[in-house]
């Protein structure tokens, strides 16, 4: 009895060590390294190359720069000046002009600002003829003002109502005029430097 319960175990062994030797060969094999980040790591980025087509950039694998924005208000080179006619008031009529203004580096980019104190003379001149086609030679100044700009957004062309108020009101016209044929900034910068922009239109009366 005591032989039969020894062999039954032995039996019992034996299968035990076929079968976990059947499931070991059953097993796929496991190539490779698998890295598990830390907690709080932060995963590497996915190469462009990897990238589903039509995602990855076209650019040599580079990223195409941004338009660059200087902030130095001493490096503006250069001011575009436009202007609106516009009513301001709640009094239907033209009030006059709303004159804008977008300040450039010497490379071309975009200068914004904010908190900054630039002088700022405003001229308004005649066209270069008057109601009788006759000419004005030199150009007659018929408003001259001063103010300070603070902000390139206060400048911004996009919105008709900012940017340098000039009131027809304050103008020095004569009868013959046909209006304003030009508007020049001078932007007297923090550093020292001037810099001019004008607009010429025929704006009207």
């Amino acid at each position: 009895m005591a032989e039969q319960k020894t062999l039954i175990a032995a039996l019992v062994v034996v299968i035990i060590i076929l079968a976990a030797a059947l499931l070991v060969t059953m097993l796929p094999q496991i190539t490779g390294t698998a890295v598990i980040p830390e907690p709080g790591a932060t995963p590497a980025p996915t190469s462009t190359q990897d990238a589903a087509a039509g995602t990855a950039n076209t650019n040599g694998g580079q990223t195409a720069p941004a338009s660059a924005t200087t902030t130095d208000v001493n490096a503006i080179a250069s001011v575009r000046v436009s202007a609106d006619a516009v009513d301001w008031d709640a009094t239907p009529g033209i009030d006059g002009y709303v004159v804008h203004y977008v300040c450039f580096d010497g490379s071309g980019n975009p200068v914004a600002f904010a908190g900054e104190k630039i002088s700022t003379t405003v001229y308004a001149y005649t066209p270069d003829t008057d109601v009788n086609k006759n000419q004005i030679s030199p150009l007659r100044v018929i408003f001259k003002g001063f103010t300070t700009i603070s902000s390139s957004a206060d400048g911004d062309p996009s919105n008709p109502l900012a940017g340098i108020y000039l009131p027809f009101r304050d103008m020095t016209k004569l009868s013959t005029d046909r209006g304003v044929g030009k508007i020049t900034l001078i932007l007297k910068l923090p550093g020292g430097a001037e810099v001019t922009g004008s607009t010429s239109y025929l704006f009207p009366k």
